[in-house]
């Protein structure tokens, strides 16, 4: 059972991750008092401290910031199967699984939004009972984002090995995720054409 303040963790997380919204400057308020409400162990001060950070840039620096993470290079990625299976046909039909999964949860994705988006698996985490598992299922490719993270000396890297941290490991990654690490998902996007609802790019945008 996902405690409470797991929930709490991967709920701010989800925020942190996500395309700085119109309420940029209140979510980051809000995302700095539960962070501090948990204390100075665990994933608390690495989610209060990134918080502070990009409230102090203000909402255009940070935008720009994340577009240049996330969404500009081949080695950074929060659309995690991309680690696992680059854009090959079992990627789609890991997808559709997935989807598959919110759908039993409860939760509905909003259009244009892969399942695999990792705020969106952080939130279904933090508010679903079924979450927290699934989401532990994706543990060694959080690790290879976490690896890129860290490669790029990116701000989002601390959260990243927190939520690492919290998780079950899983074992040693495969081949595709170490190479992935090193390189990048590549270019190509083969095989999702069948997966109705789901864009194919990099996922920024709400979810609900």
């Amino acid at each position: 059972m996902t405690s409470r303040e797991d929930r709490i963790v991967y709920g701010c997380a989800a925020v942190l991750l996500s395309y700085p919204g119109d309420q940029f400057s209140q979510d980051m308020a809000a995302v700095r008092v539960a962070a501090e409400g948990l204390g100075r162990k665990g994933a608390g001060p690495a989610l209060a401290a990134l918080a502070q950070r990009l409230d102090g840039m203000g909402r255009d620096e940070a935008e720009r910031v994340y577009v240049s993470t996330f969404d500009l290079g081949r080695r950074v990625t929060l659309n995690l199967t991309y680690y696992s299976h680059g854009d090959t046909r079992s990627r789609g039909a890991s997808l559709a699984e997935l989807a598959e999964e919110y759908a039993m949860a409860g939760m509905r994705l909003s259009g244009g939004e892969l399942p695999d988006f990792l705020p969106a698996l952080l939130e279904l985490a933090a508010t679903t009972k079924e979450g927290s598992g699934i989401l532990a299922r994706h543990e060694p490719s959080l690790r290879t984002l976490a690896d890129a993270l860290a490669h790029e000396s990116s701000i989002f890297r601390e959260v990243v090995e927190a939520l690492v941290a919290m998780l079950p490991r899983s074992g040693r990654r495969n081949r595709p995720e170490l190479r992935l690490s090193e390189e990048g998902p590549p270019l190509e996007m083969v095989g999702l054409g069948n997966l109705p609802g789901y864009g194919v790019g990099h996922g920024g945008g709400g979810h609900a």
